[in-house]
């Protein structure tokens, strides 16, 4: 069967060779798990120290892709059943040597679905599932139907093996363990789902108001079905979290842009995982992506307010109309570890490096949606920013740094005041610093994320508003460090 062509041309040459230029030669399996850093809640840390004996702060940025868990024909026209066999030894390769250190595992529900959003309206499929499929009855998809009380190994198997992969090469790995986007989207979705009556042998029917959407699936029902249902789907979550718990690169998402509705399912789901791994060795982060607010049946925007509150270790927050992390990363901490996904925030639309380097300016995470598999150049701007960035947050003593827009005129500017700063031009030209009157000198480095260039530029004294200059035209990033 084919695999999927576009990572064998990563595109990736200038992130390779500047991380190498950091000194980061070959990764060392990640290290965890994962926790809110004590001081500096913007981001992880790994249970390491730095130099000075504080908790070392870890960023994550990398790219993801539909087809990288399951198999899956979505978006690739394929048509093709069983579908395309994905190449994730190619994909880890292209995650490698562009310096990232995280990507996220996607979680398909619908065996089989038909394309909305394609130009041909191909029927695309997705295996393997959690559930064993013994039938003897067939499903709607021609296959035999599921049986929800029993596992599918081979899927558990494969998503331990893929964790682990990725741990061995420094990846973090967030884990979506639901899909929502197909059951409200897909025109056709539910009468394939396994948890609709006529594909499972158990009798379950999650499609309360028979409107034939299936969205009642993720949600707390004080009914005789919901109490069955829910059971079913803790038992899945158990089995996800037992098989990963020795896992040090794990981190969990509760599922893929649901709508608001779901917001007290998903918040039961993560005070589950918690319970669950309270009685095992380790503990892992959960966090819950972008939802969109859903009302008579259509979806519009959601609201990031929502997953502020919600009770998520980390958020994924997409665009709505008061907090847009896109268009201009908000400044103040928002109260929770945020991770900017290309996924909610227009896939489509193509990212430059310098859109990671706000991003990373801001006290923000970052995931970029691979969406380049006919053509793979169009992501590898995206691709070398997010790997720079990883690369920076390494170089640098990021724990003690904030973002500190009112010491830069660009406004993107990390600092540790008198230490150490990192500021991003995302224009040309000169830019000013604000830097202390404590008789310091700061040795200075320019980095153009266009060219992957270094060099050394002059020392800057520190005394009130310093106007410095790049030395190439473009954006670029001046790295400020007080000389001892």
């Amino acid at each position: 069967m084919p695999s999927l062509p576009p990572f064998r041309l990563c595109g990736a040459g200038l992130a390779t060779l500047f991380v190498l230029s950091l000194g980061a030669a070959e990764p060392v399996p990640a290290r965890g798990p994962l926790r809110l850093h004590p001081t500096n809640p913007r981001y992880f840390t790994d249970g390491t120290t730095g130099p000075d004996g504080t908790p070392r702060a870890v960023y994550l940025a990398g790219s993801h892709v539909w087809q990288n868990l399951q198999d899956s024909g979505h978006r690739l026209e394929s048509g093709e059943d069983p579908p395309p066999v994905f190449d994730y030894g190619a994909f880890l390769d292209l995650l490698q040597s562009s310096g990232h250190n995280a990507t996220r595992l996607w979680r398909w529900e619908l065996p089989r679905w038909t394309e909305r959003d394609t130009e041909s309206k191909k029927t695309e499929y997705s295996q393997p599932h959690p559930w064993a499929r013994p039938g003897p009855e067939l499903a709607r998809d021609g296959k035999p139907r599921f049986d929800l009380s029993r596992f599918d190994d081979d899927y558990f198997n494969r998503l331990r093996t893929r964790v682990r992969l990725a741990g061995a090469r420094g990846i973090y790995v967030t884990v979506m363990l639901f899909e929502f986007w197909g059951v409200t989207h897909a025109p056709d979705a539910w009468q394939f789902h396994p948890f609709a009556a006529p594909n499972n042998v158990n009798g379950i029917e999650a499609d309360a108001n028979g409107d034939g959407r299936g969205v009642d699936l993720h949600l707390l029902r004080d009914d005789a079905m919901g109490r069955r249902i829910l059971p079913l789907q803790e038992a899945y979550v158990r089995r996800v979290v037992e098989t990963l718990n020795d896992c040090d690169n794990v981190l969990y998402e509760v599922g893929n842009e649901g709508g608001t509705y779901t917001q007290p399912w998903q918040e039961h789901v993560v005070a589950f995982i918690r319970r669950v791994e309270a009685g095992l060795p380790k503990q892992h982060l959960t966090g819950i992506s972008w939802m969109f607010h859903r009302d008579e049946n259509r979806v519009s925007h959601g609201n990031n307010a929502a997953l502020l509150r919600s009770n998520a270790d980390w958020i994924a927050p997409g665009n709505d109309r008061q907090l847009s992390f896109d268009r201009g990363p908000l400044i103040d901490y928002p109260g929770k570890l945020i991770v900017t996904d290309t996924d909610h925030m227009g896939w489509r639309n193509p990212r430059h490096q310098g859109w990671f380097w706000q991003q990373f300016c801001r006290g923000y995470h970052t995931l970029y949606l691979e969406w380049s598999y006919a053509t793979p150049a169009v992501g590898a701007a995206a691709r070398q920013g997010l790997g720079q960035t990883v690369a920076w947050a390494r170089a640098v003593n990021l724990a003690a740094m904030l973002p500190s827009p009112n010491l830069a005129s660009t406004t993107y500017c990390l600092a540790d005041p008198g230490r150490e700063y990192l500021i991003f031009q995302p224009a040309t030209g000169a830019f000013t610093v604000t830097l202390p009157d404590n008789g310091s000198t700061f040795a200075a480095e320019w980095f153009s994320p266009v060219t992957g260039r270094r060099e050394a530029g002059e020392d800057v004294r520190a005394g009130g508003v310093q106007t410095v200059t790049p030395p190439q035209p473009g954006m670029a990033v001046l790295h400020l460090r007080a000389r001892r």
